[in-house]
């Protein structure tokens, strides 16, 4: 003979053999499905809130020091800027760009409390109140004593933007 019976009827392995493609697949769409939701609850979890920036621009209010160097990069998709900025007694006394001085002008844009608004500004952007925005990827790390910024990142992949700041702040004196 050449099927051998099973002793319950039908088919020795062959039956089990037959649906193991179904336990695999399933498997593999359970294991599909919470990658998908860690990525998803990971990501939520990294947001930047209202509250963290809020939180920092207070502290940097109460405890940011008034004299401070500033060395902070500005970079989008295709460039990359370098700033310098000095700062005494709560007033920007010199300030460069990719080693090139800026006009005294622009001073008061350069620090940290204008670097915060910046961020406010994409974070109203990114949450109007009216009518549906873009989704958008955004993440910043604050400095615990003094709430000054240390890195964020902006992304919009749908309009293909990006803005990554890097900072590092220096206490003068």
């Amino acid at each position: 003979m050449l099927f051998a019976s099973h002793p319950r009827g039908g088919r020795s392995g062959e039956a089990r053999q037959g649906r193991a493609w179904i336990w695999f697949f399933a498997v593999l769409i359970v294991l599909t499905l919470t990658g998908i939701t860690v990525q998803i609850w990971y990501n939520a979890r990294q947001q930047l809130t209202w509250e963290q920036l809020i939180g920092a621009e207070q502290l940097w209010k109460q405890k940011g020091p008034p004299d401070y160097d500033l060395d902070y990069t500005i970079k989008k998709i295709g460039s990359t800027d370098v700033y310098h900025v000095q700062v005494r007694n709560g007033q920007v006394v010199s300030a460069t760009c990719n080693d090139q001085p800026l006009p005294e002008r622009s001073y008061h844009y350069q620090d940290m409390p204008h670097l915060l608004g910046f961020i406010e500004e994409f974070w109203r952007q990114d949450h109007p109140e009216s009518e549906p925005a873009p989704r958008v990827y955004a993440t910043a790390t604050f400095d615990p004593q003094d709430g000054h910024l240390l890195h964020y990142v902006r992304s919009v992949t749908a309009k293909r933007e990006r803005v990554e700041i890097t900072v590092e702040l220096h206490r003068a004196g």
